[in-house]
Formats: C-alpha cells, structure tokens, sequence
C-alpha cells in the first residue's frame, strides 16, 4: 500500500508541475493550450473509463479465486481489494468529469461575458483533472500489482508463511 501511495504522489507532483510549467499565462496561451487538449484528452478519458471498468469487472474474478482458494485469507486482502475497487471508481467518475470539460464549448464563445476567464478556469481544471487522474491510475495499477504477487505467492506458490494467509488460530 505504501508504494501505491509514494507512486500515485509522485504522479500527482510531476504532472502538476509540467502543467504549471506551460500554463501561467494569459488568455490566448489559455485558449492555445486548450485547443491542444481538446485533440488528445477525449481519446485519454474513454481509455481511462475503459480501463477502470475493466479494473472492477476483474476485481469480481480476483473475488472468486480468493473465495474458492483452499487457502483462507485475512482481512488485509479484502480490504486491498475494497480500495482498488473504489480507486478504480474515481478514476471513471475523474475520467467523466474530463470529458465533460471538454463538452462544453466555452472555446468558441468569445460573446459570452467573461469568456477569457472561463476559458483560463477550464485549463486549469482540465488539469488538475489530468493531474489526479495520472495520480490515482499509477497508485491503482502499483497497489494492484501487489495485490496480484501476494495472491501468487499464497495460492499459486503455496506460501504458508505469507501476512495474507489466515491461519486457524487467528482471531476473526
């Protein structure tokens, strides 16, 4: 858990700090940098919606092996699994909201009031968006990944010894 956690921070620290690296700047560096997304991120979000069903649909299988196993599993495990499924929740709810900043044409509105700050407002919250949702999918996939290698270890190498084996004198 506690390299998922180092790995999606770090995540979140370089992608907001390459945003804040090209985004300090006036409207038409706004609109400029904007136009750009608006090519890539829609391609970005349904991945990402993609990938994060897919992520709970397997957490279902992983649920079933665990269930059926010879080997009983503590709590830890389980609880791993809980915070995958509600990573991978927020990761589809963050990869809607992107592509909801990018459904509103507030780019070719230049009559509505106020249009230049709402257009520097929907970068900034375009990426702050990307920033947590490249956070969040890095810690997903590194806690995930562990998940996965301890249950290789317990059902698949038959480890005994291992921290998510419950043993029988363990209480419940």
């Amino acid at each position: 858990m506690t390299r998922a956690a180092v790995g999606g921070a770090l995540t979140l620290v370089i992608a907001t700090g390459a945003a804040g690296l090209l985004g300090f700047g006036s409207y038409f560096e706004a609109r400029r940098l904007v136009e750009a997304l608006r090519a890539v991120l829609p391609f970005l979000g349904s991945a990402s919606m993609g990938a994060s069903a897919s992520v709970l649909a397997l957490m279902l299988t992983l649920l079933g092996i665990s269930r059926t196993a010879d080997t009983r599993l503590t709590e830890l495990f389980y609880r791993r699994i809980l915070w995958i499924g509600r990573q991978a929740s927020a990761l589809f709810f963050g990869s809607l909201l992107l592509l909801l900043t990018l459904a509103v044409p507030i780019i070719e509105t230049d009559a509505l009031d106020g249009a230049q700050d709402i257009v520097v407002l929907q970068y900034y919250a375009t990426s702050v968006l990307l920033a947590l949702m490249t956070g969040l999918a890095v810690s997903m996939i590194l806690m995930l990944q562990s998940t996965l290698s301890d249950l290789i270890m317990v059902l698949g190498l038959r480890v005994k010894d291992h921290p998510l084996v419950k043993h029988d004198d363990d209480d419940e």
